[in-house]
């Protein structure tokens, strides 16, 4: 009976104490049958972490390392970037110059003022130092036509000849603009008994040439196939000239007749001084001189 009695003990202390670890429970065990010995340690049962210092000192008083440097993000070049160069055809400070004259241009032409009357010319007389400084060192831009010579098979090129002169208005008058030297041409004409004299400026068309294969030769001088091809003809060729000033006059000449006394000169000239050519195909927009291109004839 005492056994029995022992039996349930032990298995209501095991539902009791399921909570317990399995040391707690066999400890348990060995007390309800009789054994005396101690209960080992809980491997749960750890010792408190070993605090080292004085934790009661701030933040502020314990040593700290320096901060490190901040590196430089990579890639980044502190120098500063290259100005972006622009091509000479691309760029904004060449004026360009059609049939319509820059405002104010006649100004670098000496011994000419615009103007009706006097008035008129002493106001714009009054602005010529302002007017010319906007065209001090400046260059400019036409656009020539272009005519071919025969091919030269030996050296695969054709000559070509640019038109030399062009004219703009501007302020009441004509500028004459030559881009090789320019000279007076006088000429007369009769009708009748009547001797009409005139003079106009003169100057030698503009030679280059124009670099094409043989096999490529006859593009640029024979029209397409076909009607469309023959009605268009062979293509046009542009030329665009960038010039600099290097001169500027007026030539006038007073001629008295029946009617009365008339100024027969050839009027107001800016002699240019060619800085760079360019000639394209205006059919397929193709380049075929650019004498500012690396290489270039």
């Amino acid at each position: 009976m005492p056994d029995r009695k022992r039996l349930i003990l032990i298995v209501g202390l095991a539902l009791g104490t399921l909570s317990c670890g399995s040391c707690c429970f066999m400890w348990m065990c060995a007390r309800a049958i009789g054994t005396t010995a101690p209960p080992p340690s809980s491997p749960r049962a750890t010792s408190p972490p070993i605090v080292t210092g004085d934790r009661s000192a701030p933040d502020a008083a314990r040593p700290t390392a320096p901060p490190e440097p901040l590196a430089e993000p990579p890639g980044d070049d502190p120098s500063p970037p290259e100005p972006v160069r622009l091509s000479l055809w691309d760029d904004p400070a060449v004026t360009r110059i059609d049939s319509s004259c820059p405002d104010g241009l006649w100004a670098i032409i000496p011994s000419y003022t615009p103007g009706r009357d006097e008035f008129e010319r002493r106001a714009a007389e009054a602005e010529r130092d302002e007017l010319a400084g906007r065209f001090e060192g400046r260059r400019f831009r036409v656009t020539r036509g272009v005519e071919l010579g025969e091919y030269d098979f030996a050296r695969q090129r054709y000559p070509a000849t640019i038109d030399a002169l062009s004219s703009c208005r501007g302020s009441g008058m004509a500028i004459t603009i030559a881009l090789s030297r320019a000279r007076v041409a006088e000429h007369r004409e009769r009708e009748g008994t009547v001797v009409g004299i005139y003079r106009e400026w003169a100057a030698e068309p503009v030679a280059t040439h124009i670099e094409v294969p043989e096999e490529r030769a006859a593009e640029l001088v024979r029209a397409p196939e076909g009607m469309l091809g023959a009605l268009r003809g062979p293509p046009a060729l542009r030329a665009e000239i960038i010039f600099e000033t290097a001169s500027a006059r007026v030539d006038r000449r007073m001629h008295r007749d029946a009617i009365g006394e008339t100024d027969i000169g050839a009027g107001a000239l800016i002699q240019g001084r060619v800085v760079a050519i360019r000639i394209t195909n205006t059919r397929t927009d193709e380049i075929l001189l650019d004498t500012t291109a690396e290489g270039a004839p």
